[in-house]
């Protein structure tokens, strides 16, 4: 697997920037045999490939700009233009490739019929920061 989805196996804590806190952790626990379900984490890398290849980064920027804290309801608007341009804009042909023969090797080697998707985010274990109950989860992944 490329620096776009590495496996939880080869994880480990110095990792964090590029899987997040909850993989990283996860990846440490591999090391010593500990009973951890087979995993692979898609990076910041491919999210940063993701943004890079699409006009995501420039309207990301835009809206930005438009940011001012003193008006809640205009920093909600934003944030949810930001989700919306996420969620309509295709994923790259090759990204997409590279993550989903990532999920069909793995899901070969392991013998998974279903899977969870889980969040790792890169601030979620930093001092002072909580992201409880912010990511969603999706189960039952086929």
């Amino acid at each position: 697997m490329g620096r776009n989805v590495v496996s939880l196996s080869e994880v480990a804590q110095t990792d964090l920037p590029l899987v997040g806190g909850k993989a990283a952790k996860l990846g440490e626990l591999v090391g010593p045999g500990l009973p951890i379900p087979p995993g692979f984490v898609v990076t910041t890398e491919a999210y940063q490939a993701f943004v890079d290849s699409t006009s995501l980064g420039r309207r990301i920027q835009e809206e930005m700009g438009r940011v001012d804290i003193q008006h809640p309801e205009e920093v909600e608007r934003i944030c949810a233009a930001i989700r919306s341009a996420f969620e309509s804009t295709p994923f790259p042909p090759e990204l997409r490739h590279e993550i989903t023969g990532a999920y069909e090797q793995f899901a070969q080697k392991n013998a998974v019929r279903y899977s969870a998707v889980r969040s790792s985010a890169t601030a979620e274990d930093l001092e002072g920061a909580s992201f409880a109950g912010l990511q969603d989860t999706y189960l039952n992944i086929t």
